[in-house]
């Protein structure tokens, strides 16, 4: 097993150094000793602070300090972690409980489904759903099931964030992937998605496939279906290279998935991962949690991500974004020219660009009234805007 020695020794401010060391469930003594060494010195609180909060690991930073050094973090810093902690452990908790609720409830009316993200990742991961922030609630259903469980979420208190006309909808759900709900009373976000990734992207991960394989997980209140370990895996790394790696806390989620399956097959993992178009996403996911967090990984598995010369590019490009660096001159920089190095296969990087010329975005689906006799001229309009859009001069790749 290989374990990174190099990460924080000069590559980020010691700002960014103490984000690094406390953004995790496990402080090692090595760990427990930088941390202490960091907070002697003058730090931005303001910027550890901003950074926390875009990144999703207000938790883990507050726990770890409180555990380590309280006495070296300024009092004012240490009362906002500890607000915004019990703030994210009620929201938390809420959000588990109508998971527990809702599932429950298609249960009952025979509709499978599986938890994804969100409370079942804290639980399964961190072991601890206080100590990572989500925002919403995500189940996995089969597309045949979801007018039914639309009619029992809506019963249940929720309504649609978006209205559209019986022919705009089913149109949309041909192209999308999900739809958003909200509870009338508590605000919670529950999102439906019948599919994880569409036609264009990658070779799908098929719903059916992926309930069928769901392990129940016991949480506080209740218990209820989550994906396999491995399909976990996979989804992570899809998640995550679809968004670009745009969270700290999203690699946090790979780095402590090593943490609980430290014997995990990866060749097995790599083979699937290259099945499906997937093996740079995972080298790409992997690489992140070894290069930022520490996170051990079998020196064969290093040698082989270290052996793909666009894994080092597509991570230094996710690192600036995530701590705010200026990188005018990557061309990675274009969400859409990530996306076509991200993906393995000629094919994949074909349907991609395909569809970012020809299909409506989120926002055209609300603004557009594709119902209309003329609707079909927005087909024909569309790649001319979007290529405008993009004609400037692109940046040196770096």
């Amino acid at each position: 097993m290989l374990k990174n020695n190099r990460t924080l020794n000069n590559k980020y401010s010691k700002e960014i150094k103490l984000i690094l060391c406390c953004a995790r469930t496990t402080i090692s003594k090595e760990i427990e000793k930088k941390i202490r060494a960091l907070l002697h010195h003058n730090l931005d609180w303001n910027f550890i602070l901003n950074v926390a909060i875009k990144n999703n690991i207000i938790s883990s930073l507050y726990i770890n300090l409180e555990d380590v050094e309280p006495n070296l973090v300024p009092l004012s810093v240490l009362r906002e972690l500890k607000k915004q902690y019990i703030k994210i452990t009620f929201n938390n908790v809420l959000r588990l409980n109508r998971l527990i609720e809702i599932s429950d409830l298609l249960s009952s009316r025979g509709i499978k489904t599986a938890a994804i993200k969100g409370p079942v990742i804290a639980e399964q991961l961190y072991g601890d759903i206080t100590y990572r922030y989500f925002s919403d609630i995500d189940i996995l259903i089969s597309k045949e099931y979801v007018k039914e469980a639309e009619k029992v979420i809506i019963d249940s208190g929720y309504r649609l964030t978006r209205e559209f006309s019986d022919t705009k909808e089913d149109k949309y759900k041909k192209i999308h992937l999900h739809e958003e709900f909200i509870h009338q009373e508590d605000g919670t976000v529950l999102e439906l998605h019948w599919a994880l990734t569409r036609w264009h992207y990658l070779q799908p991960l098929q719903t059916d496939y992926l309930i069928n394989r769901a392990k129940p997980i016991k949480l506080s209140t209740g218990t209820v279906l989550t994906l396999d370990p491995e399909d976990l895996f996979m989804v992570l790394c899809l998640h995550g290279g679809r968004h670009r790696w745009q969270m700290l806390k999203w690699i946090c989620d790979i780095a402590e998935f090593i943490n609980v399956y430290p014997e995990f097959d990866w060749d097995h993992l790599l083979l699937r991962g290259k099945k499906l178009g997937m093996r740079r996403m995972v080298y790409l996911g992997l690489f992140l949690a070894f290069d930022l967090l520490d996170a051990t990984l079998p020196s064969d598995i290093v040698s082989q991500i270290n052996s793909d010369r666009y894994v080092h590019k597509l991570s230094v490009n996710v690192q600036k974004r995530l701590f705010g660096e200026k990188n005018r001159s990557s061309l990675f920089n274009k969400n859409s020219i990530f996306q076509l190095f991200l993906k393995d296969r000629f094919s994949d990087k074909l349907r991609y660009a395909a569809r970012s010329l020809f299909v409506p975005s989120n926002e055209d689906w609300i603004s557009h009234d594709f119902s209309s006799h003329l609707s079909s001229l927005y087909y024909v309009t569309r790649p001319i805007r979007m290529i405008f859009k993009n004609l400037r001069k692109s940046p040196r790749l770096t």
